[in-house]
């Protein structure tokens, strides 16, 4: 059976038992490559200094006995590789990821952990969210591969609902706002959810999935995945639910980023923000947060003039300065 976009999205979204069971259910629903060796997943987050440290680990399809050296290739990062690869690429592989002198780098820790098992490269779908926090499913590969501009654009956007998925397991706060039946009828709503504005975009949300689940756009990755955003409004991220009675309903939860506190910035331009320092494009922002491109643009300025900057790199520069947004 074909495996696609909507599979692993759905996967993601399924966020019950251990985050070990999770991250399994996750590689059995990601497509699997002619090349392909199995699947290394780790839950992780990246530490102050700029290191990654990991959580949860796991091998799919692949031997256990490749999850030390794994590990140890994890802990020999130094921050600056670390910040070109695992805290900007949403997905890519990992020979063709960050500098020329990061591939190289790259090839030579392939070589040096992974020889034994005939690992040339990694096909990475890596779920980093500005909390920090993520979850990395990376598909071990017998030579270097490539991806299409499409399938990097694709499923960049599946990557931000892993990191959506995961930061809703992790919350402790994030009650039912709102249920919407699958025909966007508005069953519950509380606080924010109640607005004639919100109810509308929830109602379009639901149907957007709804419709990206159909036979005839399942199978269409770049149209279904482009339809159903990680996140609505800027706040809730819909789940399925269903009721004693059989029915199906999607339950909004409050899932947006809680990012560093700055005086000077409020929540929604500190959590674009977070986004430009992942190396995430304006389009990618908005599709992560559920919001428009040209809101994602007028926040961004908002953030520069506050910051007394001028342009996307020295934002960037000033956020690390400041050790966060």
């Amino acid at each position: 059976m074909r495996r696609g976009a909507i599979d692993a999205i759905e996967a993601a979204y399924r966020t019950g038992g251990t985050t070990t069971e999770w991250m399994r259910g996750l590689a059995q629903a990601m497509p699997v490559r002619r090349t392909g060796l199995g699947f290394i997943c780790y839950s992780y987050h990246i530490t102050q200094t700029g290191q990654v440290a990991i959580d949860d680990q796991l091998a799919v399809d692949a031997p256990s006995s490749v999850l030390e050296p794994a590990l140890g290739a994890v802990k020999s990062l130094p921050a600056e590789y670390v910040r070109e690869t695992w805290a900007r690429l949403p997905f890519a592989t990992a020979t063709t990821s960050g500098s020329t002198e990061i591939r190289a780098q790259t090839r030579q820790l392939l070589h040096h952990y992974f020889g034994r098992y005939n690992v040339r490269d990694i096909v990475i779908t890596n779920g980093l969210d500005p909390t920090g926090a993520g979850v990395y499913i990376g598909e071990l590969q017998s030579r270097e591969v490539d991806v299409s501009r499409r399938d990097r654009a694709t499923w960049s956007r599946v990557s931000a609902h892993l990191a959506a998925s995961f930061r809703l397991r992790r919350s402790t706060s994030n009650g039912e706002a709102a249920v919407v039946s699958p025909n966007g009828a508005i069953a519950h709503a509380v606080e924010d959810a109640t607005s004639r504005t919100a109810q509308d975009a929830l109602r379009r949300a639901a149907l957007a999935i709804d419709r990206a689940r159909t036979k005839r756009y399942r199978h269409r990755d770049q149209e279904a995945v482009e339809i159903w955003r990680a996140l609505v409004a800027g706040q809730w991220t819909l789940v399925d639910r269903m009721d004693s009675d059989g029915r199906r309903y999607y339950v909004a939860r409050k899932n947006d980023p809680d990012v560093a506190r700055h005086h000077a910035l409020t929540r929604r331009e500190r959590q674009v923000l977070g986004y430009v320092v992942l190396g995430h494009s304006n389009k990618l922002i908005a599709y992560e947060m559920g919001i428009t491109t040209s809101s994602v643009a007028v926040y961004l300025e908002a953030a520069m003039a506050k910051l007394g900057t001028s342009s996307r790199a020295a934002l960037i520069a000033a956020v690390h300065a400041l050790g966060g947004a």
